[in-house]
């Protein structure tokens, strides 16, 4: 299943305060945020700004940034 464009507006504009928009993040997602909210990961964000789901992040290490492998498809729901 895959998201088209409007759904990731859609899903752009909601404040994450909202009620729901934790259910609607999928579990990885969750924790990479939480990961970054720590300083253990750094996220690279593309210029269209659909950061829920155009987002690649790195593992903060002392030789550099090593890129977390992509969540299998189970988890996206794609």
């Amino acid at each position: 299943m895959s998201v088209t464009e409007a759904q990731k507006r859609y899903l752009a504009e909601i404040p994450d305060s909202l009620p729901g928009r934790r259910a609607m993040t999928p579990p990885h997602k969750r924790m990479y945020r939480k990961l970054e909210r720590q300083g253990l990961i750094v996220a690279a964000r593309y210029a269209d700004g659909l950061k829920l789901f155009e987002t690649a992040y790195f593992i903060r290490t002392d030789a550099g940034r090593a890129a977390l492998p992509t969540p299998p498809s189970s988890l996206t729901g794609e």
